[in-house]
Formats: C-alpha cells, structure tokens, sequence
C-alpha cells in the first residue's frame, strides 16, 4: 500500500483528480440516458447500480481530498466531502425527474445514501495508516 501511495503522491492532479472527474462525469451521462433507451450490461437491481455508482464515487472523492489537501484538517475534509456526495446524490434524483422516462425515487436515494456511508467505511479502512501519518503532520 506504500506504493500505491507514493505514487499518487507524485502527481495527485493526474492521479487523484483526474478519475474522479472521469468517474462523476460517467455517472452524470448514465443518468442523463432516458429511461427507455436501457443499456443493462450487468443484470444488477437499480438499488446495487446505485450503491456502486456512489460508493466508487466517494472512493474517488475521499482519496482526491486525501491526497490533494493543501491546509485544511482531514476532518473537516471529510465532513464536506460528505455533505457534497450527499447533496449531489439528491440533486442526481431531481435531475432525472427531467429525463424523459426516468423518475426521482426515494429508494435510490438511499441506494445512494448508503454507497456513501459504506464508502466512507471502506476508504477509511484502505487509508487509515496514511491518514494516520497526515494527523501527525
């Protein structure tokens, strides 16, 4: 794991930002396909679609924020971080109630909700020794 971070550290722009906008750009156009236009590749319940697309997002989130901080505290990075995922999750829902064929649904914001929370889990798990080291600084 020393690796993987020394080399996000060695350009965090290129390494960190870049699939995080790649990944929320993703999400944004699969959201913006109408509903009838169905590209289902995986055969996964929409709520798992959800899940995924926000926990792989908040990965992606966290580890920018990680690895690209200038002078803020983590954790005031992360109590953002999650306020902006959560706000954008909502935002997500009212914007496909404007897709034709697409509806905002309670469910799938929660689908949404919960991809956060675990993500947030999980990434602190994967990055709790650089955290870590980051809090002594």
């Amino acid at each position: 794991m020393n690796r993987y971070y020394k080399f996000i550290q060695q350009n965090p722009r290129k390494y960190a930002l870049f699939p995080l906008i790649a990944y929320w750009l993703i999400i944004f156009t699969l959201t913006t396909i109408p509903g009838n236009y169905h590209i289902d590749k995986f055969h996964l319940s929409d709520k798992v679609k959800h899940f995924l697309a926000f926990f792989f997002l908040t990965f992606f989130f966290i580890q920018f924020l990680i690895f690209y901080k200038q002078k803020n505290k983590i954790s005031h990075l992360l109590i953002l971080s999650f306020t902006i995922l959560t706000l954008y999750a909502g935002l997500d829902e009212i914007h496909q109630m404007f897709v034709p064929y697409r509806s905002a649904e309670i469910y799938d914001f929660l689908a949404d909700f919960l991809g956060i929370c675990i993500g947030f889990i999980t990434t602190a798990i994967v990055f709790l020794n650089y955290i870590k080291q980051k809090v002594k600084e």
